[in-house]
């Protein structure tokens, strides 16, 4: 969907753990006729993606280097309302034309499609997955603010699940609904505080990753280490990331190559192109020096002070969530009170100057 070109880049906290910007680089710029790009699948090598709404009925192969159209291959029993997101298996694919920014749609679906016919041939048929969701009784149109609006989509184990895109509230409502064609009302099986609009989803092994954006900025979040199919209870990453200017900030879609590395692409509009970008996870991994210090920070949350506990203390620093030096720090007890609320991160070194301990401290005045 085509809206907004403000560029800002914020990074923050959410959940239990530490969110830390992710590298991000452009590859190029999209062709106009994939503008809208609004879903990637990689299979075999080969990068599919998708428009969204008033898109011809079609599946486009992409050169990962140039992107350069190579192939189109139309669904020919299918129909293009708002297809939002696709995601994969070990046989099919799965086309979510499930769109609903306006909360009137009675027509949601999904399209499977053989992903042999799809690598062979330029023309295929699907079969479909007709749905509702059950909690919605009111179709009473209501652009932008409707949490029955949705663009991700993964298949898990015998599954779809369905992440929607809150106008309302910003969190992101999980449904289920079997693989196989039918006619389904689906009920709510989860949800999971996005504080943003969700775009996007994907599958990478045990991990589910999924792209979104607030007004003003875009972001990734990462849900692993969940038991079954309760998602809000695995371990939640949020991380903000940084589109180059050149673009808009409007992530749309994801796909991974590997374990820890990601296709993206963001939608274009009259005044930036769409783009495909290359994302590396990376995370700081704590040494075997580190892991072996015996160091206590406290009180945390604190109010006034802080107190590091190290008997090889040095020195230490304190940053903010972008990574901005608040402080230096060169005794174990130091005062917060000229720091505004918030959670920092605090950096110990030792004597030989090597980092022994690093901390997030929650700052309340």
């Amino acid at each position: 969907m085509k809206k907004y070109s403000i560029y800002f880049f914020i990074i923050f906290i959410t959940y239990n753990i530490l969110a830390y910007s992710q590298q991000i680089d452009s590859i190029c710029s999209l062709p106009n006729i994939i503008s809208e790009t609004s879903g990637l699948v990689y299979i075999n090598d080969k990068l599919l993606t998708h428009n969204d709404s008033g898109g011809e009925p079609a599946l486009y192969e992409i050169d990962t280097a140039n992107g350069e159209i190579i192939r189109k291959i139309t669904i020919l029993n299918a129909e293009n309302t708002d297809w939002e997101d696709i995601c994969k298996d070990s046989n099919f694919i799965y086309i979510a034309d499930i769109g609903n920014n306006s909360c009137i749609r009675t027509d949601l679906k999904i399209y499977k499609v053989v992903i042999d016919s799809v690598l062979q041939k330029d023309s295929v048929n699907a079969d479909i997955i007709n749905f509702s969701y059950a909690d919605q009784t009111d179709f009473t149109p209501n652009q932008y603010h409707t949490n029955y609006d949705a663009e991700a989509l993964i298949a898990y184990n015998d599954s779809l699940y369905i992440f929607t895109k809150n106008w309302g509230n910003k969190w992101t409502n999980i449904y289920s609904l079997p693989k196989q064609p039918g006619n389904y009302s689906i009920e709510k099986k989860d949800s999971i505080n996005a504080q943003g609009l969700i775009t996007g989803a994907t599958l990478n092994n045990d991990k589910i990753v999924l792209t979104g954006y607030t007004f003003t900025y875009p972001f990734i979040i990462e849900i692993k280490n969940f038991e079954g199919k309760n998602f809000s209870e695995g371990e939640i990453i949020r991380n903000a990331i940084q589109i180059p200017s050149s673009f808009t900030f409007q992530i749309e879609a994801i796909a991974p190559i590997d374990t820890n590395n990601y296709f993206v692409t963001t939608e274009g509009n009259s005044d930036s192109p769409a783009g495909l970008f290359y994302l590396k996870f990376s995370y700081p991994t704590p040494s075997e020096h580190i892991l072996n210090q015996t160091i206590t920070i406290y009180p945390n949350p604190t109010h006034k002070t802080v107190n590091i506990n190290c008997k090889s203390f040095s020195q230490a620093t304190l940053t903010n969530i972008t990574g901005n030096k608040q402080i230096e720090i060169n005794k174990k007890t130091f005062e917060t009170i000229n720091l505004e609320n918030g959670i920092y991160v605090l950096t110990v070194y030792d004597k030989s100057g090597k980092m022994c301990k690093q901390e997030k401290i929650t700052i309340l005045h």
